[in-house]
């Protein structure tokens, strides 16, 4: 009898032993296929599914580093840095060898004390400076040929005057990785700064040629164009922007800037309202045109632009309100 009592033990321990190996099995799947949809969200650029799967691996695991690194990542395409940061410094905490997050909080310290030497708060921007500092040797100390925190490093070159060693190295890293966008950009701001403006532009030209997002370097160069009075340039390039990106407002605004700043009212209210049909239900679209028409048609125009936008999508209550300004 006993020893059947002990088979029945033996049998019900390895039953149990057997259903949880089975439940941390269906875990760890759900958790990696969770993972790989809000990757593959992320690179399609939908940042509130994203932000959903990377949440569900959270759920799950509340101690994976990789989920708390991609949650940063949509915050930080959110612009919602406060979380972005908090993210990050969380996925350091779990996981100390983890570079990429390093790289992130070190970008956010160095935009932090670029704001602080802006506003004159010398203190500030030493604190914000050294922070940077430190997530910089953390990376280099594990990965010393880390491209991104070699850059970093070239970041912090120039801002203790050392321009021409940051130029050499960031000129290294290029022939590297010509696509690395960080590098390309701070390269090309470098030359313009020494008048090379022929090699600000090749560099950002390859570099958008090589990148497979290259959309902020597009707009980069486009930023040198203008600058440098090569408006058909400008013009042409930004318009390959909106092309490549027309759900974002932002490009259009740009374009439409852009042609207004250089006496082309017409065509900035032509790509205005281009915008409008690319996504006729953004209210902010009829928003940004009525504003344009106010300041260059006068208020009349505008109003009966946004009478009939309104006619015309009744449930853009927004619009409403614009009238109402407006008026």
């Amino acid at each position: 009898m006993q020893r059947i009592n002990r088979a029945f033990g033996t049998g019900v321990a390895l039953l149990l032993v057997a259903s949880l190996l089975i439940a941390c099995g269906g875990k760890e799947e759900r958790k990696a296929k969770y993972l790989e949809r809000g990757k593959a969200y992320l690179a399609e650029k939908n940042y509130e599914k994203a932000r959903i799967e990377f949440k569900n691996v959270l759920q799950i695991d509340p101690k994976s580093a990789e989920g708390f690194l991609y949650l940063g990542k949509v915050e930080e395409k959110n612009q919602n840095w406060s979380r972005a940061f908090g993210s990050y410094k969380k996925a350091i905490e779990l996981d100390t060898d983890l570079i990429e997050p390093r790289i992130s909080l070190a970008k956010v310290y160095l935009a932090q004390a670029g704001a602080l030497r802006a506003r004159e708060d010398k203190e500030g921007e030493a604190n914000a400076m050294g922070l940077a500092q430190e997530q910089i040797k953390e990376i280099q100390t594990r990965d010393p040929e880390n491209l991104e925190g070699l850059t970093l490093d070239a970041t912090i070159r120039v801002s203790d005057g050392d321009t021409d060693e940051a130029i050499e190295q960031l000129e290294r890293i290029l022939q590297k990785d010509p696509g690395l966008q960080s590098a390309a950009v701070l390269l090309a701001s470098l030359y313009d700064q020494n008048g090379r403006v022929d090699d600000a532009e090749t560099v950002l030209v390859k570099a958008a040629q090589t990148n497979t997002d290259p959309v902020t370097l597009q707009v980069t160069l486009a930023q040198l164009y203008v600058k440098h009075k090569k408006n058909n340039l400008a013009e042409e390039l930004l318009r390959t922007v909106i092309s490549n990106n027309p759900s974002e407002l932002s490009y259009w605004v740009s374009l439409a800037s852009f042609l207004a700043q250089t006496d082309q009212p017409d065509k900035a209210e032509k790509v205005l309202r281009e915008a409008i049909a690319a996504d006729p239900e953004d209210s902010q679209r009829y928003l940004l045109f009525s504003e344009f028409l106010a300041k260059r048609r006068g208020n009349q125009v505008a109003i009966d632009e946004l009478k009939r936008a309104i006619q015309q999508n009744p449930g853009l209550t927004d619009l409403e309100f614009t009238l109402a300004r407006l008026y």
